[in-house]
């Protein structure tokens, strides 16, 4: 399982310094709820000036549910931010609890 916090000012993911959060302008929690199955699938999209970042728990997992889909790849800046997710699957923001 992957770890994402903030720590002095930086975004860390696994204990590694990533990204200032000067650069970061919002991180977001989403949920993925496949047309097919019950399975929910939790990620943060992040996005900086330019760039929209999506990190999930488990992103073999989540690729493998996204290979037959049409994606946009990223540059791989950092290793666990993963594809950015495309129409044909649908994206909503967690419910206010």
């Amino acid at each position: 399982m992957s770890a994402l916090f903030i720590r002095e000012g930086e975004l860390y993911i696994n204990n590694e310094k990533k990204l200032p959060l000067t650069e970061i302008t919002s991180i977001t929690p989403l949920y993925y709820n496949p047309l097919i199955g019950k399975v929910m699938i939790f990620f943060f999209e992040i996005k900086t000036n330019d760039e929209v970042f999506y990190f999930f728990d488990e992103p073999r997992f989540m690729w493998n549910i996204m290979i037959p889909l049409s994606v946009k790849k990223l540059e791989k800046t950092f290793p666990e931010l993963q594809p950015v997710i495309q129409e044909e699957i649908i994206i909503r923001k967690l419910p206010n609890i």
